[in-house]
């Protein structure tokens, strides 16, 4: 019976950098929209009020709150679908019989005869 859940683990530390190198891709993208926002209103002689600040500040927490909700869910799906294919791989050693090998022999749910 399989006990060792290693193997579900191995792929997380690759798929959780590619989502902090996507954050901070994100971060930057919303600092230079506000720089360059900034700077326009600065050559039009506009005022510069908070609200650009504001929008900012509201803009990063949607963006990247929606990329954590997504590794959640992301991180979910693939706990699951390791769990799934790990029960689809012990239900067929445990419970399916087999005609052209001892297969049902080393499983506890057969009496051993082929």
């Amino acid at each position: 019976m399989i006990t060792d859940y290693t193997h579900i683990l191995a792929g997380l530390p690759v798929m959780y950098l590619i989502e902090v190198i996507a954050m901070f891709a994100v971060l930057i993208a919303i600092a230079m929209d506000l720089m360059f926002g900034w700077r326009k209103a600065k050559e039009r002689n506009e005022a510069r009020t908070s609200y650009a600040l504001t929008r900012t500040i509201t803009k990063t927490s949607l963006y990247e709150g929606v990329m954590l909700i997504f590794l959640c869910i992301d991180t979910l799906v693939h706990f699951v679908w390791a769990m799934f294919i790990s029960s689809i791989i012990l239900c067929s050693y445990c419970f399916m019989p087999c005609r052209c090998c001892d297969l049902c022999c080393r499983s506890n749910f057969h009496d051993g005869k082929s």
